[in-house]
Parts: C-alpha cells; structure tokens; sequence
C-alpha cells in the first residue's frame, strides 16, 4: 500500500478544506471508501463538519455511536457490519440517506487534546464494500491521523502568527494616533484615541481618559475632566 501521508504531505493545507480534500484523494484510492468526513472539534460542545463537496457546517458535537465513541475515547473505531453492530447509531453515523455498510472513523490528536475526527464509509450500493478492519488498514488510517495532526496543527499556528501580526500592527497604528494627538496637546482627540485603544487592543466595553483640572498635590479634593467618546465632568 503506498504512504497515506503523501496525500497530505506534498504542501502545507491553508484551510481545513483542503485537508478535507486530501482526505477525500486518500479515503477513495488507498481505502476504496464510498464517502468521508472530516469533524474538527471547535470549542465547547460544538465541531466544524466536513462532507459531500467540501461544504462546511457547525455541527453539535457526536455523543453517540461510532463517532461518539471516538470522541469519548479518542482512540479508533471500525465496524465492518454496521447492521449488526450495536455500537452503530443511524443518527450520529449517518451520510445522508444511503445506508453505512461499514465504516472507519479515526482521531487526530495533537499535543493536548483531540483536534479532529475523520470518517471513511462504505454504503451498501457499491460494488464490494471491505470492512475496514483489517490490521494493514488499521495502521495506515493512524499514520494518516498523524500527518492530518501535523497539517492542523501547522495550520493552528499559521492562524495564531496572522492574528498576532494583525493586532500588532493595530498596536502599531493606534500607538502613532496616540503619539500624534499628544504631540498637539488636544485632550479630547487623546481620550478619543485612548478609548480606541482600550476597545480595540484589550477587548474593553469602554474607556476614559481622566485629566486632572488641578494638581492633587497641592490641592485637595482636586477635580477631573473624562475625555472618551463624549466629554464629562466629574
């Protein structure tokens, strides 16, 4: 059989629908399935699902069935007979409205956590549908979670420098709006810019910039002018 992780290592993927597009080139000439998916886990209770032509949809995530046993145990699970199998549940392990005959689902972990969980079925309505349990499959379904690992995990990071640049370079921006109004002693233009910051950088609901009307040194009680988006006294 040839390498599985050469569906997915002739370039880095810029999206999960790319990995679900190898993953679709691997299912139909190394594993002869019928349909596949791909469930990426997003946060909380919810996965970001995969399937037919690539189109994507944000799914609850599977608590029963074949795929739900995965999540639960994040190790591999295959059926050859679905119809007689009581892990089987037509809901959770459905594709559309053909019938599973057998079916491979497989975890991709990372690190620290479960990121994803592909799907190779066979239906009822092929020609000689296999029942993905064999050892040699086996081996080759895990080697492949462990290049779709790499791939997400590649991507994970791509994503987190991308969002780190761009909120640099608002820092950058915002820091010469400051710089600028400071220079022209405009209090009001400076609170406005404040308040920018502080929404934009640091995720605030709101913010003020407090002038102090007196030095509170040498007086007490001194009073304050808040510069924002409207100018009030305190």
């Amino acid at each position: 059989m040839p390498h599985t992780h050469a569906h997915l290592k002739r370039q880095r993927a810029k999206s999960h629908a790319e990995i679900y597009a190898a993953l679709q080139d691997a299912g139909t000439q190394l594993f002869e399935a019928s349909n596949c998916a791909l469930l990426v886990a997003e946060g909380g209770a919810s996965i970001l699902h995969f399937s037919g032509q690539g189109a994507s949809s944000v799914q609850e995530r599977p608590t029963e069935g074949i795929i739900g046993m995965v999540f639960r145990s994040m190790s591999l699970q295959a059926s050859g007979d679905t119809l007689n199998d009581s892990r089987y549940d037509p809901q959770c392990d459905h594709f559309g409205t053909t019938q599973v005959r057998s079916m491979m689902a497989v975890p991709c972990l990372g690190e620290t956590r479960l990121q994803a969980v592909f799907v190779f079925v066979n239906c009822s309505n092929t020609v000689s549908p296999h029942p993905f349990t064999t050892a040699p499959l086996t081996a080759a379904a895990l080697q492949l979670a462990r290049s779709v690992s790499i791939q997400m995990s590649s991507l994970a990071a791509t994503e987190l420098l991308l969002a780190t640049a761009a909120q640099q370079q608002e820092l950058w921006r915002v820091s010469l709006d400051l710089y600028d109004v400071t220079c022209s002693s405009d209090e009001y233009a400076l609170g406005v810019q404040v308040r920018r910051a502080a929404t934009r950088l640091l995720r605030c609901e709101d913010a003020a910039l407090l002038v102090l009307d007196e030095d509170p040194f040498q007086h007490v009680g001194a009073g304050a002018t808040a510069f924002g988006d409207g100018e009030v006294d305190g």
